[in-house]
């Protein structure tokens, strides 16, 4: 059985509306699998699920600010919104998650893909009306998700971390 994780940061539902709608009438199928997202470590890097989860565990304080750039193109068929890391706090995290796991922990360009590549068709028309669209300036992420998918159904939340209460 195909079985893939990732830890991702999904979108707050206040900052949604605008990116669900874009996404869902430009590309129902990947809307169908999973909601709009920051990935903030992919399959390959989480062989090590206890250390991670107990790495996790241990935040007290997540807290991701990320700037929204306007939509841009990629492989042909997909649009994302380019986020921007002006403090590093996601890049920050990344270490921390990974740290002692991979050597080199990769530098990732957080982004909300829009259309997929793998599941629509952008062309040139799609595009220009994407970009009419007025999408949040930045988003706040609080919580991070571990999700499953199994072979091409949809990805599942099981497990969500989220920051320590202040007391």
């Amino acid at each position: 059985m195909s079985k893939r994780q990732q830890l991702s940061l999904y979108v707050p539902f206040h900052k949604k509306p605008i990116i669900e709608f874009v996404r869902s009438s430009y590309n129902p199928a990947q809307s169908d699998l999973i909601p709009a997202h920051v990935t903030l470590c992919r399959n390959n890097e989480i062989k090590n699920w206890n250390t991670i989860q107990d790495k996790l565990e241990q935040i007290e304080n997540i807290s991701i600010n990320l700037k929204i750039q306007t939509p841009l193109r990629f492989e042909n068929n997909g649009v994302y919104l380019p986020c921007i890391d002006f403090q590093n706090d996601f890049q920050n995290l990344r270490n921390e998650i990974l740290k002692d796991l991979i050597d080199d922990v990769p530098i990732a360009k957080p982004h909300i893909t829009l259309m997929h590549p793998r599941n629509s068709v952008c062309t040139d028309k799609k595009f220009e009306e994407i970009l009419n669209f007025q999408y949040p300036d930045e988003i706040e992420f609080h919580s991070i998700h571990l999700i499953q998918q199994y072979k091409d159904e949809a990805w599942q939340i099981l497990q969500t971390f989220k920051s320590s209460p202040v007391f």
